[in-house]
């Protein structure tokens, strides 16, 4: 089944309500499923789904410690940001992601259930960064990732994952959560494979 179709004939049904702009996008995207430059495959984003719905929780009230249930269209997301590939090279299409969620609307959560789900099933050595314009909207997603973490009986394992005051690390796979603002010294270094920028519409320059 696939979660982003699923989500298309949701919106096309009338059963959910979706601005102009992203039916524009969707119907781009569902015309690209038959498209012979790429390749639609559905289980990179499902495995991540897997990932988040069997060890995420919600870490605030009034949900604290209950199962983190991706809505459809977290899971149409998922899929299709991991699933398009591009035919010749067998390498992903898209590597960057705007997500516009209206403020309390659970982003934060979303995004940090991603990052852990990238830190525990990707390549070794790789570095996560939760970004944004401060150290202390950086540290917001930084810490939901560690409340989230910390929730599970299975991610906090030491044998899976540790933190320090600097990070998140394994030591297994030797990947790394770290955070990163427009206040942090050091902007080199990191072997950036997955990237969150919080807040991106109170940027004022582009150094993070």
């Amino acid at each position: 089944m696939s979660f982003l179709l699923s989500y298309i004939d949701e919106i096309e049904s009338g059963r959910v309500i979706a601005g102009q702009e992203l039916k524009s996008v969707l119907k781009r995207l569902k015309n690209d499923l038959n498209n012979p430059r790429y390749i639609y495959d559905e289980r990179p984003g499902q495995i991540r789904i897997e990932f988040i719905e069997r060890f995420c929780k919600h870490t605030k009230s009034p949900f604290n410690g209950q199962p983190f249930i991706l809505e459809l269209w977290e899971k149409a997301f998922l899929e299709c940001a991991y699933g398009f590939k591009m035919k010749e090279t067998g390498l992903r299409r898209f590597n960057e992601a705007l997500l516009l969620i209206a403020r309390k609307n659970g982003k934060t959560t979303f995004i940090a259930g991603i990052d852990l789900a990238e830190f525990f099933l990707s390549s070794g050595g790789t570095d996560i960064v939760c970004a944004s314009n401060t150290n202390d909207q950086a540290s917001i997603l930084f810490e939901e990732i560690n409340n989230m973490r910390e929730q599970s009986k299975a991610l906090r394992n030491e044998k899976r994952s540790k933190k320090n005051i600097f990070y998140i690390y394994s030591p297994k796979n030797k990947n790394k959560i770290k955070k990163l603002s427009a206040q942090s010294r050091n902007k080199d270094g990191y072997n950036i494979e997955v990237g969150c920028i919080d807040e991106v519409h109170e940027m004022t320059d582009s150094k993070v």
